[in-house]
């Protein structure tokens, strides 16, 4: 079979070879006699006509053996690029000026008396054009009638920007089986206005989308804009809403694409994420590679939604080891595999584990010889630990302590706690359960070599258990949206921008800090559900009906970043500060509550009582 498939190949290649060759001839001869006509105005003397045929004869027998030797008779011109065109242009080149050549030398032995220059000159450009054409022709055609065929067929899409990725992304969805076919371009540069890439027309800027789309019939845009602000993004995305387009994809950030290089793949639906995410901080590397280089590093909870991101750009860092620490196998598993695939130079120490098992982590810390701890692993979610505070005594508290003791008792370095706005005047078991443990983190930061640091920011986009998962949910089984009220406002943040600045931040931590990272401007959740519903096409209150459900128990209306009794100082890093910490209790004070906490932690009258004693801005909301 396999000695069939070469023979057909053969025959292919060889039928390829003799169409082209014969083309050539023919092309080549009529460019030598044309270039003589026209030289004389088609009006050629008498004692020239035996010149002619010469000339022609001539041409053919230099120019095809050139054409050979660049090797253009083993190309596939389904697909010819500009590397075959210029291959094209030099063979042409040197065709010419050995042809030019061999009739000086004729000249001078006086086998002939004619040469004018401008004949060799006409012959150069005409042979280029028809040469170029043949080969381009059976491209040209199939891209004719593929666009006139299939361009019915397909969604007539609005193409915005008309830079480097609108010109690929145009040439990609044109050349390639897909369901999008541009038929004009958007561009705010008015100075391109009326050009065309690929055939495709720029036909105006943002403020003519909605006449634009009602022209063309246009029911899809792509934002094909890498570097496109968020401000500026969601400006177009209102637009192309209000012009009645219903799907709106977009191009991933700049730093997403490989090799500069855009393809069909990269298009995806416009996120939420997309819309309320902030612009790019700028971020210090080389302090992060510093501290993670060669490193052996662990991460506990590395199957949650904040420690696989931070394993994720860890590995980008090349750590010699990393140590994936969690509970749950099923995620271990699969992001063990996913890394490994990923990042086939690290060393990868997948291990299932619990925080609240004081001797397993420590024995692991000790085997792999850790450097650094990212200490991610936690219950969040508020109303289930209102259900269950003993777990967030025992996890939460407990296991902070247990992989701080051991990084104290194995000599890591760095230890970085991921803490979060909840603990700030904390009203819930889960929010004070993260104050407690920055408490710890504090007082084993004076207690040996191991630099403690504490990072604290509110609700990242896209987290389980957060809004976005469970408002898409709601839409695709056709709501209604659950809002527990109108008023209630979060900071929100991406995943990946909270985890480069916990790296950072744990970069610059010298031992002691807490850091509250920059959230921006809280977001009111009632407009994350409309504007979530307007991507999916729907309106708000119409198709979609918003039930406010009512406070649940240990929430509040609006996150605080800041204790009342907190300020901050600026760090080198724009998007971090740090926390003015005061009258933080000991470790001999800490290990005492948590004892008491321990005996009493099916009890939650007594441990609220406990948790007030040592977090005095703890109060406990209850919902009737």
């Amino acid at each position: 079979m396999g000695d069939f498939k070469e023979l057909i190949k053969t025959k292919t290649a060889a039928k390829r070879l003799l169409f082209f060759l014969f083309g050539d001839i023919i092309l080549l001869f009529i460019s030598a006699v044309l270039s003589i006509y026209i030289r004389f105005n088609f009006k050629i003397p008498l004692e020239l006509q035996s010149f002619v045929w010469m000339f022609a004869s001539l041409s053919v027998i230099v120019k095809i053996p050139i054409l050979y030797l660049f090797r253009l008779y083993n190309i596939s011109w389904r697909f010819v690029s500009l590397d075959e065109a210029i291959k094209l242009v030099l063979a042409i080149t040197v065709g010419e000026f050995t042809l030019f050549i061999i009739l000086l030398a004729l000249k001078s032995t006086g086998i002939m008396d004619f040469l004018p220059r401008s004949v060799i000159l006409i012959d150069f450009l005409l042979s280029m054009y028809l040469v170029g054409i043949f080969r381009l022709s059976k491209r040209l055609v199939s891209i004719v009638l593929q666009r006139k065929i299939t361009g019915n067929n397909k969604k007539k899409t609005i193409v915005i920007g008309a830079g480097s990725a609108g010109e690929q992304i145009i040439r990609e969805l044109l050349k390639s089986n897909n369901e999008y076919y541009p038929v004009c371009i958007i561009d705010d540069d008015r100075s391109k206005l009326g050009m065309y890439i690929h055939g495709v027309k720029i036909v105006g800027d943002r403020n003519n989308i909605e006449k634009i789309a009602y022209l063309f019939g246009c029911d899809t845009a792509i934002i094909a804009i890498p570097t496109i602000s968020k401000k500026n993004l969601n400006e177009i995305v209102e637009i192309l809403q209000n012009a009645g387009i219903k799907e709106i994809k977009a191009l991933p950030s700049i730093l997403d694409i490989v090799n500069d290089r855009v393809r069909i793949s990269d298009i995806r639906p416009v996120k939420l994420e997309d819309l309320l995410g902030r612009e790019e901080v700028k971020i210090n590397m080389e302090n992060i590679r510093k501290m993670l280089e060669g490193k052996s590093v662990m991460v506990t909870g590395a199957g949650g939604s904040i420690g696989s991101e931070l394993c994720k750009q860890i590995a980008r860092f090349k750590p010699r080891r990393l140590i994936l620490f969690e509970i749950d196998e099923t995620e271990l598993f699969n992001i063990t595999n996913e890394f490994k695939k990923q990042f086939p130079y690290i060393e990868i120490a997948d291990i299932v584990g619990d925080v609240k098992n004081r001797d397993k982590v420590s024995r692991v810390m000790k085997k792999y010889h850790t450097d650094i701890v990212f200490h991610a692993s936690a219950y969040k979610h508020v109303p289930a630990m209102e259900k269950h505070p003993d777990e967030a005594i025992t996890n939460n508290i407990v296991g902070t302590y247990n992989v701080a003791k051991s990084s104290v008792e194995n000599g890591v370095e760095k230890f970085i706690l991921i803490s979060t706005d909840k603990a700030v005047n904390p009203t819930s078991i889960m929010g004070a359960s993260k104050r407690f443990s920055e408490f710890i983190v504090n007082g084993f930061n004076a207690t040996g070599n191991t630099k403690f640091v504490s990072v604290r920011f509110g609700n990242v986009l896209g987290s389980r258990g957060s809004v976005i998962p469970i408002f898409e949910k709601q839409i695709k089984e056709g709501g209604p949206i659950t809002i527990t009220h109108p008023d209630m406002r979060r900071y929100f943040m991406l995943i990946p921008e909270a985890c480069i600045l916990v790296l950072e931040a744990g970069a610059i931590g010298e031992g002691g800090e807490v850091f509250v990272l920059d959230m921006g401007e809280p977001v009111r959740i009632e407009d994350v559900a409309k504007q979530m519903m307007k991507l999916y096409g729907l309106v708000p209150g119409e198709d979609i009906e918003i039930v406010y459900t009512g406070v649940r128990p240990g929430e509040k209306l609006f996150e605080e970043l800041l204790t009342a009794e907190e300020g901050t100082d600026s760090t080198k890093s724009e998007k971090i500060y740090k926390a003015k910490q005061k009258n933080t209790p000991s470790m001999g004070i800490i290990e005492k509550y948590i004892d008491q906490l321990v005996v009493n932690k099916y009890d939650r009258n007594k441990i609220d009582e406990i948790l007030r004693e040592i977090i005095p801005t703890y109060k406990k909301i209850t919902i009737d």
